[in-house]
């Protein structure tokens, strides 16, 4: 989709982070916008800063779990502009401690959010851009945890593979019938968003789970970037066609060593997260989850 100016961009979890950041850059290229979350006071806030400063925007709260409030969120956005010609499937929670530590709970909550949210964007919003026959494209937002594994995270990294495994396939299936729809699928290291604090309830955790939960937290907000960085390279990647967006690229070897363990059929290393756990753990006695 090369050019954006005057097209209709639909942005999930709009109210902070990456996808507010998406949202002012869409309008800032003269797209019209529309903000869906659940967070009403935040896309209205949005919808208002955004319209004071000349953009076309609209606030539609939405559950991205069901999937006919996301269908109702289609229809409005058609209703309101006429079509959509850019979806951003941003809306997302952390969650997942230890594998067998995460309750089921807590993985239907990551899994609906992370997953089915992306799946029902997708069902919702594609057939009515394939039905369009203009130029569209639909952003997925994974993660690095969605091509990289380590330690903790088990729900998270298992729904952000998933929504990669996914957007991988849509690229194909869109070539297949020739429709003029791309995808990005965002995989963004560390960032500096509330995705923390919007996480799935957790269950139990022992010792092991509560230091992996805090040092992924610490990493987070020394390391993470500003989600401006992130936006502008979304749309940058949507204009080029762009199917994998890594918003660090010093994180690629992580990825080539990865594949490479894969093939040699070599097994994983910790990563430096899981390495300092670890030797914590052991230098307070600390060898197993109590029973």
């Amino acid at each position: 989709m090369k050019e954006l100016r005057g097209k209709v961009a639909v942005i999930t979890g709009a109210a902070s982070g990456i996808g507010a950041a998406i949202a002012r850059e869409c309008a800032d290229r003269g797209m019209r916008v529309v903000l869906a979350d659940l967070d009403d006071a935040g896309i209205d806030q949005l919808a208002a800063e955004l319209g004071a400063k000349g953009a076309a925007a609209m606030a539609v709260p939405t559950d991205v779990t069901s999937k006919a409030s996301v269908e109702a969120l289609a229809s409005t956005t058609v209703e309101h502009f006429g079509g959509a010609h850019l979806l951003c499937n941003n809306a997302g929670i952390g969650g997942g401690g230890l594998s067998w530590e995460t309750s089921r709970r807590e993985w239907n909550d990551v899994m609906d959010v992370d997953f089915w949210g992306v799946l029902n964007g997708i069902e919702a919003f594609v057939p009515l851009m394939i039905r369009q026959d203009e130029p569209a494209h639909v952003v997925n937002t994974s993660s690095m945890a969605g091509v990289v594994t380590g330690a903790g995270m088990a729900a998270y990294r298992t729904a952000k593979f998933a929504v990669v495994a996914l957007s991988e396939t849509l690229f194909h299936d869109l070539d297949v019938v020739g429709a003029p729809i791309g995808v990005t699928v965002l995989c963004p290291g560390w960032v500096n968003t509330s995705i923390g604090l919007n996480a799935a309830e957790p269950g139990q955790r022992s010792a092991a789970s509560a230091r992996i939960d805090a040092a992924l937290e610490s990493v987070v907000l020394s390391e993470g970037i500003d989600a401006v960085v992130v936006a502008s390279s979304v749309l940058d990647a949507v204009v080029a066609g762009q199917l994998y967006l890594f918003t660090h690229p010093q994180w690629s070897k992580a990825i080539t060593r990865r594949a490479e363990n894969m093939v040699a059929g070599v097994n994983p290393r910790l990563d430096p997260i899981g390495t300092a756990v670890k030797s914590s753990l052991a230098a307070d006695g600390i060898h197993s989850v109590p029973e």
